[in-house]
């Protein structure tokens, strides 16, 4: 049994593409979320590996794997911090996209 053109529902079959300000707002949080990612764990996981060879190299324990995290956990601090002010400063400085300000509450 054929169903009618008029009875199928069109909003299943359509796909909805969100506007160029959304757009542009889904993809800086999405680069924000990557840069924050790789901020973090890049540090650690060189940082970390470095120890680790120094470890067994000189035959000390966990001494530099301890030391290369707390460094790359610091080191990842410093980079978020600054990544937070660089950001709150384009929103307060009026840098931001038209689209980005409205969402945000102003303190």
């Amino acid at each position: 049994m054929k169903v009618p053109h008029a009875c199928v529902e069109r909003s299943r079959f359509v796909m909805r593409v969100p506007e160029p300000s959304q757009r542009s707002a889904l993809w800086g949080s999405l680069e924000l979320a990557f840069e924050l990612g790789y901020l973090i764990a890049v540090p650690i996981v060189l940082l970390g590996l470095g120890g680790r060879f120094l470890d067994r190299w000189i035959g000390t324990s966990p001494w530099f794997l301890l030391v290369g995290v707390l460094l790359a956990i610091v080191l990842s601090s410093i980079g978020v911090s600054r990544k937070i002010r660089a950001i709150s400063r384009a929103e307060f400085s009026g840098d931001a996209p038209q689209a980005d300000r409205q969402k945000s509450p102003r303190v």
